[in-house]
Order: C-alpha cells, then sequence, then structure tokens
C-alpha cells in the first residue's frame, strides 16, 4: 500500500481512494472491472511504446506515452478496488 509520503499520481489515488477497504457496490465493481482503453487508444499506446524502445520518440510524443502509463496505473487502482470488493461481498454476503 502506498505510504502516505509517498507523493505519486498512483499514490495519491490509492489513498483516495481507500484501496484497502472494499467499499464498492457490487455492481460498480464488475463495472469497473469491463472498462478499459478503447482498441484506438491501445494501438497508439502500442504504437508509442515501439517507438520509444527504439529511442525514436519526440518530445511530445514521450508525453503521450507517459499519459497512456498514467492512465494504466489508474486503472490498475480502480481495479485492484473493484476486485477486493468483489472478493468482500462474496466472504460477507448480505
Amino acid at each position: 500500500m502506498a505510504t502516505s509520503t509517498d507523493r505519486s499520481e498512483s499514490a495519491i489515488l490509492a489513498r483516495a481512494l481507500s484501496l484497502d477497504e472494499g467499499n464498492l457496490s457490487p455492481e460498480l465493481a464488475e463495472h469497473v472491472l469491463s472498462v478499459g482503453l478503447t482498441e484506438e487508444d491501445k494501438e497508439a499506446a502500442r504504437e508509442l511504446s515501439k517507438l520509444a524502445s527504439c529511442n525514436s520518440l519526440t518530445e511530445e510524443q514521450a508525453i503521450e506515452l507517459e499519459n497512456y502509463r498514467r492512465a494504466g496505473r489508474i486503472f490498475e487502482l480502480l481495479k485492484s478496488k473493484a476486485r477486493l470488493a468483489l472478493q468482500n461481498a462474496s466472504r460477507n454476503p448480505e
């Protein structure tokens, strides 16, 4: 879990979302797990990654790739919280 001294975007979001708690409804958790990047965005990220591996990114492309990486981390955080919420719901059915 992110410490309170970690100021990365991911750590800030983890604290804001209380990822150690599974407090999403099962319906919302299922929805969160179903969302993701569009195929167009996935392809753009793949192309940028290929350019990065060849050290061929422009400054603008490097910023765009970092934006995809940050968005990916946000999705990872949200999906982690959703999985935890579903685990908690299956252990404690109402």
